[in-house]
């Protein structure tokens, strides 16, 4: 019965910050894809070249980062460019614990925890290349900003 509980005030408490928390929407002209961002955090200005934004929160301690990702100049097929790219996501960085990963046709994802912070990524395969956004925030801000990657990564097109 406490796990109920504890689950049913965790549902009531994403939701109500998922319905009170309103969003903006970022669209990058030159590689043309879009991203909704809580409306409480401030982006910080496109990189010089164009490729993206980050976005970050009221406290300094969560972000968005979106960005036309540009390996797949390293590879010689669309095929090998998302199972080397989703290979090294998983492995590459020895500081990350994934906890989650899967391949679709046209994205991956893949999550966990890289020191107190959690992340979670998302990598498409558009017409105009890979694009990607990265949610990370402190595992102590966990039930408020899990409700905010659901919308945030729903969008992301």
């Amino acid at each position: 019965m406490m796990r109920f509980s504890y689950f049913l005030v965790f549902f009531v408490i994403a939701n109500f910050a998922l319905a009170q928390t309103s969003y903006y929407q970022y669209c990058n002209a030159r590689f043309n894809f879009c991203i909704e961002y809580p409306n409480t955090f401030k982006g910080q200005g496109e990189s010089d070249n164009g490729d993206g934004q980050e976005f970050i929160s009221p406290d300094g301690k969560a972000y968005l980062l979106v960005f036309r990702d540009g390996r797949e100049v390293m590879y010689e097929s669309d095929s090998e460019c998302k199972n080397q790219s989703f290979l090294t996501d998983v492995t590459s960085d020895e500081t990350k614990k994934v906890t989650y990963k899967k391949m679709g046709d046209r994205f991956y994802v893949v999550s966990g925890y890289q020191g107190s912070s959690i992340f979670y990524q998302k990598t498409i395969f558009t017409n105009e290349g890979m694009v990607t956004a990265i949610f990370t925030y402190p595992t102590s801000q966990k039930v408020k900003y899990d409700s905010y990657c659901v919308k945030v990564f729903e969008t992301f097109k």
